[in-house]
């Protein structure tokens, strides 16, 4: 019914001060990890990882594959 969300249209919200920033106190340090990665989604999410990384607000974007099966941590694939 509506328009896809894009990863610009993404990133927005989650940087908007209502949104994905919301409560985050004037001068805090901001690092985003977008985790749960898939093979499937890993393009998208380093895309997404690029353009949070961009953004002067904040310090660091992190990238995660999902958890492995066999309960150890997620691995990271892309860091700006």
């Amino acid at each position: 019914p509506g328009d896809r969300l894009t990863i610009e249209g993404l990133a927005a919200v989650l940087l908007h001060p209502n949104g994905g920033l919301k409560r985050v106190p004037a001068g805090a340090r901001v690092v985003m990890a977008i985790t749960g990665v898939t093979p499937a989604t890993e393009e998208a999410a380093q895309a997404l990882t690029g353009v949070l990384a961009s953004c002067a607000s904040v310090e660091r974007a992190i990238t995660l594959r999902e958890t492995p099966l066999d309960g150890g941590s997620g691995v990271p694939i892309a860091e700006a």
